[in-house]
């Protein structure tokens, strides 16, 4: 095995095997067919980048939405209500020393210590996961985490980072957020990936759109790197790639979204289809599929089970994921 990278050449590779809007032909010289076992981790590459940030925004949701009597009344995300909110907000302002200016770093600062505060609601088992604020960044470090996402372990460094939208200066309902991590290990793979996605409210509702992208990785599991494609754009006019939807204080999340992908010489395009995650669970519902010119169309659904069935790959068809309390 090998780490990942993010150089310049890496990236120039993928952009010109598939970049955005190409046509998916799995015409590239030394392709080989695609397991069951790599099929599920791909999605476990992108779920985890999301997973990094909806984990980090969730409870500034839960602040944005806490005034109303039935997110209080709903809210399953444990520990956040409203005095504990309200004791954040005040922690947030004394350790940021309360003289930055109003509109900007104060929100920004206060949604990186909601995310470090809340770090243990997200991360599980108890404990895997240290998580510490630094004005607008909030840091995690992972040992041997169980995401609601992934087929292995996860363990290492991401640091998420927190910028207001121009149009929205100083609010905590709009914001962007930048997702990093190297080398970050699952299982005996190696992941790496930058991902930029827009945070807005409406009512209880939280939406997480995912505006730039790459990610790259390597291991056991073949090499992959990503690129993604149009599924729409956002209320700013930047093109969106994912859109990951839930409601404030639940553990839940709805995600759609389609990248164009490549997978041991390949290139596919991959989407997910109206795909359920929920902490300390197996993914409950929805479909993953990943196709390519060539007439490839490996798909597979959640069930809610550790247990995955997948068509169209090489070998066996089972794969066994690490989720669940």
């Amino acid at each position: 095995m090998h780490n990942a990278t993010r150089s310049g050449a890496v990236l120039a590779l993928v952009a010109t095997a598939c970049g955005v809007g190409c046509s998916n032909s799995n015409s590239t010289p030394g392709a080989t067919p695609v397991t069951a076992q790599q099929a599920v981790f791909v999605s476990d590459v992108n779920a985890t980048a999301n997973f990094a940030l909806w984990s980090a925004v969730a409870p500034s949701l839960v602040a944005v939405a806490v005034t109303d009597a039935g997110a209080r009344a709903a809210s399953t995300d444990a520990g956040i209500g409203p005095n504990a909110v309200a004791a954040d907000a005040g922690d947030a302002a004394a350790s940021d020393g309360a003289t930055e200016d109003a509109s900007t770093n104060a929100a920004t600062a206060l949604a990186a210590a909601l995310a470090a505060a809340r770090a243990n609601v997200y991360y599980l088992p108890a404990g895997c996961a240290g998580a510490t604020a630094s004005g607008s960044v909030v840091t995690y470090v992972l040992n041997n985490c169980t995401l609601p996402v992934a087929a292995t372990t996860v363990s290492g460094t991401i640091t998420v980072a927190f910028t207001t939208q121009a149009s929205a200066t100083g609010a905590l309902g709009n914001l962007i957020l930048q997702a990093q991590a190297t080398n970050l290990m699952a299982g005996q793979a190696s992941l790496t990936f930058n991902r930029q996605a827009l945070f807005t409210v409406s009512g209880t509702t939280g939406l997480l759109q995912t505006v730039a992208d790459s990610f790259t990785s390597s291991g056991p599991t073949g090499d992959l790197a990503s690129a993604a494609s149009t599924t729409g754009t956002s209320t700013s006019g930047a093109t969106v790639l994912d859109s990951l939807t839930w409601t404030a204080g639940a553990l839940c999340t709805l995600d759609n979204a389609t990248y164009q992908i490549t997978l041991n010489n390949g290139a596919y395009t991959e989407t997910f289809s109206n795909v359920s995650r929920c902490v300390n669970e197996c993914p409950q519902s929805g479909t993953v599929s990943l196709t390519n010119g060539s007439g490839t169309n490996i798909v597979f659904s959640y069930n809610g089970t550790s247990s995955l069935q997948v068509s169209g790959v090489s070998g066996s068809s089972s794969a066994t994921l690490v989720c669940g309390g």
